[in-house]
């Protein structure tokens, strides 16, 4: 093989393994706050990692002022469009996460505000899980600042995991609850375009 050929195939071969590295560190971005999310999420139940597939990026407004970024994922989606798609992440057993990327500072009274009308347009006034709504929204009374991440590990046994900015300030087991957590972004009342959240499995 001549020094040409060789080189050539040398540089062919060097860019190959540099699509292959950037591809297997794909990224979700959200083009209107061009925040960037990984393409893959793991988390852990029982000992056991799962891993989680970025199903889609959204982003919470209100008033036309961009409040936040929000990645879903879960284990093993189901591909399809429409209803069917929405009630699996709703009612699945699977392994899911909601990871949000906060783009404006709120104080903590918009925030629990936010979340209680959140909740009773996503699930009514459901007194069996209002202290656990409760317990979840006290989570965020100090507020948030712009560049706080916050991430919730919904798990298979129906365990709700809260982190802010990665440390864990709380868990609530109730599935109920779970559910009506993620109906805030999967309900026909979604806070955000729903639709985002599932552009990557249809």
């Amino acid at each position: 093989m001549s020094y040409c050929k060789l080189t050539t195939y040398a540089f062919t071969a060097l860019i190959s393994a540099f699509i292959f590295t950037n591809s297997a560190n794909a990224a979700i971005t959200d083009k209107s706050t061009g925040q960037s999310f990984p393409d893959t999420e793991t988390i852990k139940f029982e000992g056991n990692d799962h891993s989680l597939e970025a199903t889609g990026v959204a982003t919470r407004k209100k008033f036309f002022a961009k409040i936040y970024s929000v990645a879903h994922y879960m284990e093993d989606p189901q591909r399809g469009r429409g209803n069917a798609v929405f009630d699996e992440i709703l009612n699945s057993d699977k392994p899911k996460q909601l990871f949000l990327k906060w783009v404006r500072t709120v104080n903590g009274k918009k925030v629990m505000d936010g979340y209680k009308e959140s909740f009773d347009k996503a699930a009514g006034r459901n007194g069996s899980i209002r202290s656990d709504i409760d317990k979840y929204v006290g989570f965020f009374s100090r507020g948030v600042n712009d560049g706080d991440t916050h991430v919730m590990n919904w798990l298979p046994d129906g365990t709700v995991e809260v982190y802010i900015n990665g440390s864990q300030v709380g868990t609530i087991k109730n599935k109920e609850f779970a559910k009506a957590l993620w109906s805030i972004w999967f309900g026909r009342n979604s806070v955000v375009n729903r639709n985002d959240l599932i552009s990557r499995i249809r």
